[in-house]
């Protein structure tokens, strides 16, 4: 109660703090929410039983096994083929073993660099690369004979959920390299101000490489 000869003070209603939900901020909260129930759905190893960096080392391996098979078959028949049909197949054949040779080197630059951002861009061309090279060699099969095409049918479905189930661990993988990078960078900072409150010169940083995550 207010004391004698005080005027009570009219308390101005509370108005809650309100901030304007943008385009941006909603966005990053819905891939926010996706990312981390996507994270729980990604293998952790490799076809079961390597690790994800032993796997994106197979990929690479895959990609240059088929890139310099496509370009030195196709490069060899082409020159002696005169169908013009089948001469675009096989210009097809070789532009996609120069394109696999693309991808591999990008991953390997990845792997030696520990750079997400390089792993991502490899995911991306690996993708259409995956994509081609089922739609291609799917619609190639269907100018042999019956028995032929229905083994060829059967070895792309086969090689197709290879292909595809190692695309799938290499998000992961991504995943496990961007979190790496991130934290590797956090705990430099807190690091570096640790040591500066000192007054002393930071020693020694963290490396951000690629070898140290799950082996």
């Amino acid at each position: 109660s207010p004391a004698p000869g005080e005027k009570r003070r009219r308390r101005a209603p509370r108005r809650l703090a309100s901030r304007p939900l943008s385009l941006r901020s909603l966005s990053d909260f819905i891939f926010a929410e996706i990312h981390a129930r996507f994270a729980t759905m990604m293998p952790k190893t490799f076809f079961f039983c390597m690790s994800l960096k032993t796997g994106a080392w197979i990929m690479t391996g895959c990609n240059l096994i088929y890139g310099f098979t496509s370009m030195i078959s196709g490069s060899v028949t082409l020159a002696d083929e005169e169908n013009d049909e089948d001469r675009l197949n096989l210009i097809m054949t070789v532009l996609l073993g120069v394109c696999n040779l693309g991808i591999a080197g990008v991953m390997i630059s990845a792997l030696i660099k520990g750079c997400e951002r390089r792993v991502f861009l490899y995911l991306i061309l690996q993708m259409a690369n995956l994509f081609i090279i089922s739609v291609f060699s799917a619609i190639n099969m269907f100018e042999f004979k019956s028995i032929t095409r229905s083994f060829g049918l059967v070895g792309i479905l086969l090689m197709s959920i290879l292909w595809w189930y190692g695309f799938y661990c290499m998000i992961s993988f991504y995943n496990e390299l961007e979190e790496y990078n991130r934290t590797t960078v956090k705990s430099g900072v807190i690091e570096i101000t640790a040591t500066n409150t000192t007054g002393l010169e930071p020693v020694m940083f963290p490396d951000k490489a690629i070898e140290s995550t799950l082996v």
